[in-house]
């Protein structure tokens, strides 16, 4: 629509495609400390040790990493090797954030070609949508059993410029209910501000196999209460 705000295109495309949650994995021992500081900081921003990827090949340090509906689980399970995926969180944001200035987006791994296909603005969010996205030789293709709100490609992502106010985030979902409980402790300082986040234990939510189940895709992981609202 001519005249429409880059902001308001995108709102406007994220509801038609029923997106309700970005995603952002992370260490539990990283939560404390986002606690504490009440946000989520780019890797320009953390100290060797905290940062997921330390390479970097997407060329943006300053951004922070998240996936559309459902986390990006290949690197998850990549970072997670040799160690306890219980070890891990993932962070279910606000829609909202996707509207913020700045926020780019990636319908596949945007480290492919050091960022290449890395795009701005609201035609950048339709294109994780595809039918057919195409590197090279490689094609993903959307499926009759995806949701409208799944990317095409497991990896798309989306990356948000500076620090991340953990206003925008209304859920956390780790692995077991052992590892829930030692979330919810991490929570207690949680700023008086915002709305203490909900922590559920969902372990399909970090199997790369449940995303390529029929059973998963024609009944995804059901919403909570948060929401719903």
């Amino acid at each position: 629509m001519a005249g429409e705000l880059v902001s308001d295109r995108i709102s406007r495309i994220a509801r038609a495609k029923g997106i309700r949650r970005l995603c952002h994995f992370t260490r539990l021992s990283s939560l404390r400390r986002m606690v504490e500081d009440g946000c989520i900081k780019p890797s320009s921003e953390l100290e060797r040790g905290q940062v997921n990827d330390e390479s970097r090949y997407d060329g943006h340090r300053g951004y922070v990493c998240c996936s559309i509906t459902y986390p990006n689980v290949y690197p998850l399970n990549r970072f997670a090797q040799g160690g306890d995926i219980g070890d891990w969180c993932i962070l279910l944001l606000k829609p909202d954030l996707l509207g913020e200035s700045g926020v780019r987006f990636c319908p596949i791994n945007a480290a492919t070609e050091s960022g290449r296909y890395v795009k701005d603005g609201s035609s950048g969010l339709e294109a994780l949508f595809d039918e057919e996205i195409r590197v090279g030789n490689r094609s993903s293709k959307r499926t009759t059993q995806q949701p409208r709100s799944v990317t095409t490609d497991n990896q798309a992502e989306v990356l948000v410029p500076g620090q991340i106010s953990l206003g925008f985030v209304f859920e956390i979902v780790v692995a077991s209910n052992a590892v829930r409980c030692r979330a919810e402790a991490m929570l207690k300082p949680w700023h008086p501000e915002w709305r203490r986040p909900e922590v559920r234990s969902e372990d399909r939510m970090f199997r790369p196999e449940a995303y390529w189940e029929a059973k998963l895709f024609s009944d995804p992981l059901p919403l909570s209460s948060a929401e719903e609202d």
